[in-house]
């Protein structure tokens, strides 16, 4: 749903710039479910600055198949974890992360969400005391998994975490990358050459705090490539110094434009356009002077009683403010770095205004007065500063606002909905609020009854945002969203190509579904057919019988999985043999060829009778059907199926004996 550059600098986590792409109505098309994003990790590597530590760590995942990683807050260590996984460079398995928190109870890290070849990290960073006893205690067990199924984890621990000598042999603690090379290798990437390294050491060692964050290195490096793209002609000095004014503190300039502008013929459309750039930042000037104008009527400014032709033009009250239009007829301030300042002042020191300016974002919004690309950078700057979560509702608001564009949209596709879909995408991109947000949609997924315009944007968030590192919980909010909004299609056919793309799902998938067949039907007889559909679409054999990779196992040799085959299929059976029957020939045929599963296949399907005479007899019968319908080349090994089928069926009626 946007194109995103990421501006990440050795350790320093990912800076995410998003800037909209494509018309709303083709992006459904686009959907390419869990895409692993290799441009951005190929784009992150080539940036990246090996931390001291970082070569015993690859040592150490490269021997064990999983590494313990301890470092100190800003030290790389996520950046790091993933630069390991990128490194293997294997063509088989998953990158994706593993998440402490759980949709479904259980274990916390499950073991179906491992599958054969997979890189994995799982970031404890954050976890209390509580949870990371939890996941020691698990941990023999998880390595156990990674181990079996030819797997790669990197756990990235709590700072302080208390580690069991017995696993001393795979801890690696890493230190700080060099801030100064970290910026010089981004910047040489750009193609740009800074010159002397002793002064940009002194420079970063002025920086706020002394030892400056790794991201707010990466923020230098990024306002050094904006500067060099908005005037080429500069040298790589005088971009630097630019950037580096816009990365220290410019209130006092904001200050100083809200007095001069003070008491001017055109004050308050001024004060308007000094917010509305800001929020609109590099769009076109109908779009500032068309939100500018709508701000003035939010905020229910008296109108100006001077005449007409003795204002002055936008172009004039835009200099007042250090603002312009540029020759591709953008409009942006004349410093770099303004944008955030004003944003800053505004949502942190005008608290009185905050209700106004959320009344304002909302209209715009409801409104069709933006061009699609300014609507997105106001929207993307709303959220930005909601994220930012500086008041106690910022995040509850920006849910707020999600449900309320998605329930006025009359097209899942119209601009509201786009709207939402923005504010959604920043906020699940946002290393801080993305667990909240992710459980939100979890929340809005388990509703029966959710707009058609708030369906599309979770299914397009699941596919397009979650499923990049969580694809267990993207499925499962899919699978929620399937049961319940059985009349729209997006959410089941994206559940289908997201177990399609990431073959460890589908195991499960299946422990899902199990839990349904496994319990009585009672009147959820719509969720019951749903799961019926999904599972005979899920269950083909040649997905069964197969290893989907050379790492692989067949799912059908896991008895895990054989058993929640054999639960489905007994729930399966109950329903009337015309919805299930193409299904069991499929199975049935494919034992004409692979006789190694078909003690196994034909045990689980009788096993999923539980002795019920009607489905053995509804078993029997198709399976009779099918043989009697073979081919001269295949009669003789169709007629032994059913024959060893009937075998299984007799024992299985046989009473047991006390």
């Amino acid at each position: 749903m946007s194109d995103q550059t990421n501006i990440s600098i050795g350790g320093a986590g990912v800076l995410n710039l998003f800037t909209h792409g494509g018309s709303a109505d083709n992006r459904a098309d686009a959907w390419t479910p869990h895409r692993i994003p290799e441009d951005d990790l190929t784009w992150l590597y080539d940036r990246f600055v090996q931390p001291p530590g970082y070569r015993e760590a690859r040592r150490v995942l490269m021997v064990h198949r999983t590494v313990l990683l301890r470092g100190e807050s800003g030290s790389g260590r996520q950046t790091t974890a993933r630069m390991l996984l990128h490194d293997l460079a294997r063509p088989s398995g998953t990158l994706h992360a593993l998440s402490p928190e759980t949709d479904d109870g259980g274990p916390t890290i499950p073991p179906d969400r491992i599958d054969a070849g997979d890189q994995m990290w799982l970031d404890l960073t954050t976890a209390d005391d509580v949870l990371w006893r939890r996941i020691n205690g698990e941990l023999p067990a998880l390595r156990a998994t990674v181990e079996d199924r030819r797997a790669y984890l990197v756990v990235i621990l709590p700072e302080r975490a208390r580690v069991p000598s017995d696993v001393d042999r795979i801890l690696v603690e890493i230190e700080r990358p060099d801030a100064t090379e970290v910026l010089l290798r981004h910047l040489r990437t750009a193609q740009i050459d800074l010159g002397e390294k002793a002064q940009l050491d002194a420079d970063l060692a002025a920086a706020p705090g002394r030892v400056p964050p790794l991201r707010w290195v990466a923020e230098l490096a990024a306002l050094v490539c904006r500067a060099r793209d908005r005037d080429s002609t500069g040298g790589a000095a005088q971009w630097y110094a630019r950037a580096k004014a816009a990365v220290a503190d410019q209130s006092l300039r904001v200050a100083e434009i809200l007095r001069e502008v003070d008491g001017g013929v055109d004050s308050g459309l001024e004060r308007a356009l000094l917010l509305t750039v800001a929020m609109v930042h590099e769009g076109s000037l109908r779009d500032v002077h068309a939100a500018a104008e709508m701000l003035l009527q939010v905020t229910e400014h008296p109108p100006t009683e001077t005449p007409l032709l003795l204002r002055n033009d936008l172009a004039a009250c835009l200099d007042t403010i250090d603002a312009g239009e540029d020759a591709s007829g953008q409009v942006h301030f004349t410093r770099l770095g303004l944008d955030v300042a004003v944003r800053l002042h505004y949502w942190n020191h005008r608290p009185d205004l905050r209700p106004y300016l959320i009344r304002w974002i909302d209209r715009v919004v409801e409104s069709s007065v933006l061009t699609q690309d300014g609507l997105m950078q106001l929207v993307t700057r709303f959220s930005e500063q909601c994220l930012q979560n500086r008041h106690p509702d910022d995040l509850s608001t920006l849910q707020e606002k999600v449900r309320r564009w998605t329930a006025g949209s009359t097209s899942p596709y119209g601009q509201s909905a786009c709207a939402a879909s923005r504010a959604l995408d920043c906020a699940l991109r946002n290393e801080a609020a993305a667990g909240q947000f992710r459980r939100k949609i979890l929340d809005w997924s388990t509703e029966p009854k959710l707009s058609a315009a708030l369906t599309h944007v979770l299914v397009e968030m699941c596919v397009e945002v979650i499923s990049e590192r969580y694809p267990d919980q993207a499925l499962v909010r899919l699978h929620h969203l399937t049961r319940r909004h059985r009349d729209l299609t997006e959410p089941r056919s994206a559940l289908l190509r997201l177990v399609e793309q990431v073959p460890g799902l589908r195991r499960q998938m299946f422990d899902r579904l199990a839990q349904t067949f496994g319990s009585v039907m009672g009147s959820d007889r719509a969720r019951w057919a749903v799961d019926t559909g999904l599972f005979l679409d899920l269950s083909a054999p040649e997905v069964l019988l197969y290893p989907h990779d050379r790492l692989a196992e067949p799912l059908l040799d896991e008895p895990a999985v054989r058993e929640h085959l054999a639960l489905c299929w007994g729930g399966v059976l109950t329903t009337e043999p015309a919805v299930w029957a193409g299904r069991l020939r499929s199975w049935l045929l494919a034992l004409t060829k692979d006789e190694q599963h078909r003690e196994t296949v034909l045990d689980l399907l009788v096993a999923g009778c539980h002795r019920q005479v009607d489905a053995l007899s509804a078993l029997y019968e198709v399976a009779g059907t099918w043989a009697e319908d073979a081919s001269a080349t295949e009669a003789s090994a169709r007629d032994q199926i059913r024959t060893l089928l009937l075998r299984k069926i007799r024992t299985a009626r046989r009473p047991i004996s006390k």
